[in-house]
């Protein structure tokens, strides 16, 4: 980081502030919900709906991917810049793949948490303390959140739809190769 983007601060309106803050709120929700939401009681480890989800043969990675990509799709709408959505992007894959090794793969999801690693990109990108209840941010952003805010055009959008094609393309891959074999 350089001392501009440390010093250079900017005020954002007060509906501008509120609507970032309700949807890092809703990812915040999201994520939690999808990874973190119940505690197993015996182990204290926390856990989601997302391998939970995962166990349902055939549908159930299908089911989660899309909540991962929600999540990627809100950050690019939120200005994430472009090594941020990048790693979300790993993350994702690494879940997706993973996730369709039977009983193993639900068990990597229990520990990846690749929801809660995507909003924590996000929310530290912000600079947002999520210590408590709900994300606050902070009293002034950084001017490099509303540049990133400001290069958001058609190419980005572009972009970020190729890249969820290919992760469709990914996450479609064990059934093509499934229906090549049947019909081999």
């Amino acid at each position: 980081m350089t001392t501009t983007e440390t010093t250079e601060l900017v005020d954002v309106t007060s509906d501008e502030r509120a609507q970032l803050e309700r949807s890092l709120g809703r990812l915040d929700r999201l994520a939690r919900l999808m990874d973190d939401q119940f505690e197993l009681p015996v182990v204290r480890w926390r856990v989601g709906l997302d391998p939970i989800i995962g166990l349902i043969p055939g549908g159930g990675d299908w089911a989660t991917w899309v909540v991962g990509v929600y999540i990627f799709w809100s950050s690019l709408r939120l200005g994430v810049p472009r090594r941020i959505l990048t790693r979300q992007v790993i993350n994702l894959t690494i879940d997706l793949v993973t996730g369709y090794v039977p009983a193993l793969g639900d068990l990597f999801d229990a520990a990846f948490k690749a929801n809660r690693r995507n909003v924590d990109l996000v929310l530290e990108f912000y600079g947002v303390n999520n210590g408590g209840d709900a994300p606050r941010l902070p009293s002034d952003l950084p001017a490099r959140v509303t540049e990133e805010k400001q290069k958001s055009g058609v190419l980005r959008y572009l972009g970020g739809f190729v890249v969820v094609l290919v992760l469709l393309a990914i996450a479609a891959l064990p059934f093509a190769l499934l229906w090549w074999i049947i019909k081999g």
